[in-house]
């Protein structure tokens, strides 16, 4: 059962209505710009790195990335910061927050901010064994499939911001992101055949790029129908014919991207109508079939910026 609007007001999403930006937000969503910047060719690492950052940017006492193992129908802490050593990191997912409210519901933030006026003061052991009374959380998504919850739990009400609402939802993108690499990778250390099919059928932007000449020598079908070209086409064209910084500046961001100086870059691409695209970019070394790559998921992040720009205008 998940909760919605009508049952518990607080429960599911967030208001439209945007709070004002004060100096705490403005310094959260600063340091959450800075956040993929840490990030580096290790998606395992990377995701103890959001949830860590999670925990600290929004302030709760225990943040937590719960993924649901369906071949042992259990719920793991995948992750987590600040986990009680007492915490059962494994457990059968019904009842849970994480599970009920958020990796059932849709793909839309759980807000909690009395867990007192919530089932799950009985159906959660958790929340009274530790004393949870606030919970704020989101689904991660593997393929349009929830898999997992990004959240933060704290030990006092308290009031969650729309501020706190996209930065949450965001940071739970960005583990889904990794998720695509982990299994990406998995991928490849099974099969070649697997690791194709799993490229070819995968809904997120997927490009294999020359990191030598620029050239693009494989994109899987979301890639095409993202840039608005065949496949044909589109492995006769260069990265630099999408991206709009000068080729020079892309070829340094390819160097380090091979060499795993860099994993996270934002960039502006430019679409076969001409459209031009705000993108975040997880980029790596890979080598398939005996050719060094680099392997490049394409995230559009053009509306997530124009809402932190109109957050930051709000001020």
């Amino acid at each position: 059962m998940t909760h919605t609007a009508k049952e518990h007001p607080s429960a599911v999403g967030a208001s439209t209505e945007r709070d004002p930006l004060d100096a705490d937000a403005v310094s959260k969503i600063k340091t959450l710009s800075q956040i993929f910047d840490w990030l580096g060719p290790d998606p395992g690492k990377n995701i103890d790195t959001i949830v860590n950052q999670t925990c600290s940017i929004l302030g709760g006492v225990c943040a937590l990335y719960n993924r649901i193992d369906d071949k042992n129908k259990s719920l793991i802490a995948w992750s987590a910061c600040n986990l009680p050593p007492d915490f059962s990191v494994t457990d059968t997912p019904e009842g849970h927050i994480c599970y009920e409210a958020t990796i059932l519901g849709q793909n839309q933030p759980v807000v909690l901010e009395n867990l007192a006026e919530t089932r799950y003061t009985k159906t959660d052991p958790n929340v009274d064994k530790y004393g949870l009374k606030a919970y704020l959380g989101h689904p991660v998504r593997l393929r349009d499939e929830a898999i997992g919850s990004l959240c933060i739990v704290d030990t006092k009400p308290r009031r969650f911001t729309s501020t706190d609402v996209h930065i949450i939802a965001t940071l739970a993108k960005a583990v889904s992101l990794e998720e695509e690499r982990l299994q990406a990778e998995k991928a490849l250390r099974q099969s070649e055949a697997q690791y194709r099919a799993l490229f070819e059928n995968n809904h997120a932007v997927m490009l294999l790029i020359d990191p030598h000449t620029g050239e693009i020598a494989d994109a899987n079908p979301a890639a095409c129908r993202y840039y608005g070209y065949d496949k044909t086409e589109i492995v006769r064209k260069k990265i630099t014919d999408f991206n709009t910084l000068d080729p020079e500046a892309v070829f340094a961001e390819m160097r380090r991207a091979r060499t795993e100086q860099r994993s996270y870059f934002k960039f502006r691409h430019r679409l076969a109508d001409g459209r031009i695209r705000d993108v975040e970019v997880y980029s790596g070394p890979i080598t398939v079939q005996g050719r060094a790559l680099l392997y490049s998921v394409i995230h559009d992040i053009t509306e997530r910026k124009q809402a932190e720009e109109e957050l930051r205008a709000a001020n």
